[in-house]
């Protein structure tokens, strides 16, 4: 039997790992990891996005005249700081 199958007996023997088997061990992590976040600029377009949206359907099933929904729309983007999407 080779060492790497020796190895994987062990593994399923249930038995504690050899120190520096290489197959248990505690899972490093580099301390100073940090994920990245999305830039505010991408949240701000995002939660944009999904407000046009909105008054764009409410527009089509004839719940806001077309006039409100473009006013609307560009008061969102002004205040989110985006380019407007047309309506």
């Amino acid at each position: 039997m080779n060492s790497t199958s020796k190895g994987w007996n062990n593994i399923f023997s249930g038995e504690p790992p050899k120190k520096g088997s290489g197959f248990h061990g505690e899972p490093t992590m580099d301390p100073a990891f940090t994920p990245a976040l999305p830039d505010e600029k991408v949240i701000r377009e995002i939660k944009y996005f999904v407000l046009f949206s909105m008054l764009k359907k409410l527009m089509e099933q004839g719940k806001i005249t077309a006039e409100y929904c473009q006013q609307a729309n560009v008061a969102i983007a002004e205040k989110y700081g985006v380019s407007e999407f047309s309506i």
